[in-house]
């Protein structure tokens, strides 16, 4: 296991209920090699007609008021 990939999973131990904020590269990269993913619950995005990505479900924002996670991981870019 590499050097971050520990750091990452150190990090990140004493979450159970992780979400996902964006279903864009960034995600993908972070999700497949370094994330939990026992750990993810579902992933959030604005565009409402992802259902899934990655295995995992994806919902709008107002899943967030019905299911509280212990931490929101965002994955965006910013484009300057």
């Amino acid at each position: 296991m590499s050097i971050t990939k520990r750091r990452i999973k150190k990090r990140l131990k004493g979450y159970k209920n992780i979400v996902i904020w964006g279903t864009g590269g960034l995600a993908n990269n972070a999700i497949n090699p370094w994330l939990p993913k026992t750990n993810i619950d579902y992933i959030v995005d604005i565009n409402n007609s992802k259902k899934n990505f990655n295995s995992f479900p994806v919902y709008t924002l107002d899943a967030l008021s019905r299911n509280k996670p212990d931490l929101h991981l965002l994955m965006i870019h910013l484009h300057l």
